[in-house]
C-alpha cells in the first residue's frame, strides 16, 4: 500500500507541473505570435524591454520541463520491462511508433486538407498560401520524424511539430545510453553527463556566434527564425533535459 501511495503522490505531482507548464506555453505563444499584428509597432520595445516580459520569453523553454518528464518516465518504464536482451531495444521504438503514428497521420490529414478551409478573413488567405500548409506536400519528413533536420528545418509541416520530433529522436538516442547503462552503470552515467556537458557547450556556442539573447529585447525578434531553424529545434541542443530526466529516472529505479 505505501509504494502504490507513493507511485500515486509522484505522478500526480509531475500531472500538476505538466498542467502548469502547459498552461505557460500556450499562455506565452499566443502573446507572442500575436505579436506581429500588433498596429501599435513603436510600443513594442518597451513592452519586450520589461522586466517582466522575462515570464513571456520564459515559456519557450518551459518545454524543458516536458523533456525531463519524458525521460524520467522513459527510464521508470523501459527498466520495469521483464522482456530480456537486446530485442526490447528496436521493439520500444517499434511500440513507440505505433502509439504516435495513427494520430499524428490524421492530424496532419486535417491540417493539410481541411484546416484550410475553416476559416476565413483578411490575413487568413495570406496565412494559408504564405504559412506551413504548403510544406504538408512533403509530410514523409514529418513521418519519419526528421522534418527538423532535412533542409535546416526551415521549411516544416506543422512546425510545432518539432517537439514530437525532438521526443523521437532523443529517445532513439537514449536507448543506446541505456544499453550502455546495462552493462556498466559508471559508464552509463559518465556518457550521458557527457552528452549534457557537450549539448549545453554547442547551445552557448551557438547563441555566442549568431549573437543571439533569446529574445529578450527587440532586435531578437527579429533573429527568431534563425534560432528557431538553428538551435531551438535541433535534439543535439534540446537534449540535455530528457538525458537529466533520464538520470534522475534509473536513480530512482536504483534505489527507491
Amino acid at each position: 500500500m505505501k509504494i502504490f501511495t507513493y507511485k500515486k503522490n509522484y505522478l500526480n505531482i509531475f500531472n500538476g507541473i505538466k498542467a502548469i507548464c502547459m498552461f505557460w506555453v500556450i499562455f506565452g505563444h499566443s502573446f507572442t505570435v500575436r505579436m506581429k499584428y500588433n498596429v501599435n509597432i513603436a510600443g513594442i520595445p518597451s513592452i519586450v524591454e520589461r522586466f517582466d516580459f522575462v515570464i513571456i520569453t520564459g515559456t519557450f523553454l518551459a518545454v524543458d520541463v516536458f523533456f525531463f518528464i519524458g525521460g524520467f518516465l522513459f527510464a521508470y518504464s523501459f527498466m520495469r520491462e521483464k522482456s530480456k536482451g537486446l530485442l526490447k531495444y528496436p521493439m520500444a521504438i517499434v511500440h513507440r511508433l505505433l502509439r504516435f503514428w495513427p494520430s499524428y497521420i490524421m492530424v496532419i490529414l486535417l491540417y493539410y486538407s481541411v484546416y484550410i478551409h475553416t476559416g476565413d478573413g483578411p490575413l487568413w488567405k495570406e496565412n494559408m498560401t504564405l504559412g506551413q500548409i504548403p510544406y504538408c506536400e512533403n509530410a514523409w519528413k514529418s513521418l519519419l520524424f526528421i522534418d527538423n533536420l532535412v533542409g535546416n528545418g526551415e521549411k516544416m509541416c506543422m512546425a510545432w511539430g518539432w517537439y514530437l520530433q525532438n521526443d523521437m529522436q532523443i529517445f532513439v538516442f537514449c536507448l543506446i545510453f541505456v544499453l550502455i547503462y546495462t552493462k556498466n552503470r559508471i559508464a552509463g552515467y559518465v556518457t550521458m553527463i557527457a552528452m549534457i556537458i557537450v549539448g549545453t557547450f554547442i547551445n552557448v556556442e551557438e547563441v555566442i556566434r549568431r549573437e543571439i539573447k533569446h529574445v529578450t529585447h527587440l532586435i531578437d525578434f527579429v533573429k527568431w527564425n534563425e534560432y528557431f531553424t538553428n538551435i531551438y529545434i535541433k535534439p543535439w541542443i534540446r537534449c540535455s533535459p530528457y538525458i537529466l530526466g533520464l538520470i534522475f529516472g534509473l536513480l530512482h529505479m536504483e534505489y527507491l
